[in-house]
């Protein structure tokens, strides 16, 4: 018989069990409604983190991390649509009562796409026990709390990220001054997006969900969501540079573009997920079965998957 690699056998374990469930719980359209809601909350969510970014590193820093971070998930166009709706929409100030409910309007409408994600987000993580059995008052404030929790904390985020960002480009420029054309360094700013990429996706898939992963199957989520991402970028730029959208839908062909881009994101942040969640159920069973042992619990001999005749 026949002995197939172990890392070989489980990557194709793993890739059936993530394709599997992504396929049962439908995340095409989960991510389809979530492009929908997007319509009504992503600018409110931009103009939050922007101000709550602006607070503390400025307002011109503020949006040109949001607009570094935009053009992570999507391309410069439709980074620079979303950019000018975020300019002309005028955040409210934090003076006077009738602009503090203007903002906790602005925040409560930033937060409906963050419920919705968190929802679907219990469909692979599911949810705490304790959670399930609370009132329906106190349920519903949890559910729109933590996710207006996690915008704060998101833009707190950005900030301290813009901070970072600006101290690396300045340290950057002022060793490698006039190397910025080498490949190398090309490919290094390429893997310093990444790696931004990468911690964003781990804070929401270790915060957001009700029952959220540990921070080692979060980070492997996230690592599978920003790789999947990294190429989807490029395949959708060479879709849309020879697919003739525009004379398709015309005018509207932006706002068409950004849901495309915001609805294959979603699916790509998926598939992560259910990577997360993989990763998840086999160190739980792993801690099981160290369990078991040191207690002498008899284990039967599981199949031989990884053999073929």
């Amino acid at each position: 018989m026949a002995v197939i690699s172990p890392f070989l056998c489980n990557f194709v374990r793993a890739i059936r069990a993530i394709g599997k469930n992504w396929f049962l719980r439908d995340h095409s359209r989960s991510s389809a409604a979530l492009a929908f809601y997007s319509l009504f909350s992503l600018v409110p969510l931009l103009v939050i983190l922007t101000k709550l970014a602006g607070m503390l590193v400025g307002d011109e820093a503020a949006q040109a991390s949001i607009r570094a971070a935009s053009t992570m998930f999507l391309d410069q166009d439709s980074s620079a649509y979303l950019i000018g709706l975020v300019e002309r929409q005028s955040a409210p100030d934090w003076t006077g009562w009738m602009s503090l409910m203007a903002f906790g309007m602005l925040l409560f409408a930033a937060s409906k796409v963050v419920v919705e994600l968190r929802e679907m987000l219990s469909l692979i993580f599911g949810i705490r026990h304790r959670e399930g059995r609370r009132g329906w008052l106190i349920t519903f404030a949890l559910k729109r709390g933590v996710p207006i929790l996690l915008i704060l904390c998101l833009g707190f985020v950005i900030a301290i990220s813009t901070v970072l960002g600006t101290l690396f480009h300045f340290l950057t420029e002022r060793i490698y001054d006039g190397y910025a054309d080498l490949v190398l360094w090309k490919w290094i700013e390429q893997l310093g997006s990444l790696l931004i990429l990468t911690l964003i996706f781990t804070f929401v898939l270790r915060w957001l969900p009700p029952d959220p992963p540990c921070l080692r199957a979060s980070a492997g989520g996230a690592v599978v969501a920003s790789l999947l991402l990294g190429g989807l970028r490029h395949l959708m730029n060479l879709y849309f540079q020879n697919a003739g959208v525009t004379s398709i839908y015309g005018a509207a062909v932006t706002l068409v573009v950004v849901l495309l881009w915001i609805y294959f994101s979603v699916q790509i942040f998926f598939v992560g997920a259910e990577a997360a969640g993989y990763i998840q159920r086999r160190q739980r069973q792993a801690d099981r079965e160290a369990h078991d042992q040191e207690n002498g619990v008899p284990m039967h001999n599981a199949k031989k998957l990884c053999e073929k005749p």
